[in-house]
C-alpha cells in the first residue's frame, strides 16, 4: 500500500487532534505515530474499524466512529475544521523549529568524541584527575541507631530469669527435631 505524504499528514493531524499524538506533522510515519496509532485502537470508540498495529488507515479500511474520508481519500474527524488544521499545523512546525534549534546548539557526536579524547590525553600526562564518580543518586540522609527509652530498659530488667527462659523460644536443630545423631570426625 502507498501512502501519499498529504495523506499521512492528515492521519498525524487527526491522532494530534484526538489527543493522541504529540510529534511533528510531517508526513513520516514513525515510531510516535505507531504508539499514538496502537493507544487509538484500544479506546472504545475505535469501532467499527480494525486494529492494525499503529499502521496508518489505507484506503479501503472502515473507519472508526467520528471519522470520514476527504479531499481525496484523506481521514479527518468529522467536526475538524480548516481552522483546526492551521492552528495544529502551527503549533508543529512551532515544535519542529525549537527542536531544530536544540540540535543545534548540542555539540555534535565527533566534538563529545574529541572532547573526551582531549580528556583522557590530559590524564595520562598528569595533568587533571578526569576520572571521577557522579553519583546521580537522591541524597540519602545519615542514619544513627536510637536508643530505648529508659523505662522500658529498665521494665526488662526486673522480670525474672525464669519468665524470660519461658518467652524465648526453645531451638533445637533438624537433626534433633528427627533423632538424627551428627558424626563429627
Amino acid at each position: 500500500m502507498q501512502y501519499t505524504k498529504n495523506k499521512l499528514m492528515a492521519q498525524q493531524l487527526t491522532l494530534f487532534h484526538l489527543g493522541f499524538y504529540t510529534g511533528v506533522i510531517d508526513g513520516v510515519w514513525g515510531p510516535a505515530c505507531i504508539q499514538a496509532k496502537r493507544e487509538m485502537e484500544r479506546g472504545e470508540d475505535f469501532v467499527p474499524a480494525n486494529p492494525n498495529g499503529g499502521l496508518p488507515f489505507s484506503d479501503r479500511d472502515k473507519l472508526p466512529k467520528g471519522l470520514e474520508y476527504r479531499d481525496g481519500q484523506e481521514i479527518y474527524p468529522r467536526n475538524f475544521t480548516e481552522e483546526d488544521r492551521e492552528k495544529i499545523m502551527t503549533a508543529s512546525q512551532a515544535r519542529q523549529a525549537a527542536r531544530l534549534k536544540e540540535a543545534a546548539q548540542e555539540p555534535s557526536a565527533e566534538e563529545k568524541i574529541e572532547a573526551i579524547r582531549a580528556e583522557a590525553r590530559e590524564a595520562e600526562r598528569g595533568e587533571t584527575a578526569v576520572l571521577q564518580h557522579v553519583d546521580e543518586s537522591p541524597f540519602v540522609p545519615e542514619v544513627t541507631a536510637q536508643e530505648e527509652p529508659a523505662e522500658t530498659a529498665q521494665e526488662e530488667t526486673k522480670q525474672p530469669a525464669e519468665e524470660k527462659a519461658d518467652e524465648e523460644p526453645k531451638r533445637t536443630s533438624d537433626s534433633a527435631k528427627h533423632g538424627r545423631k551428627h558424626n563429627r570426625r
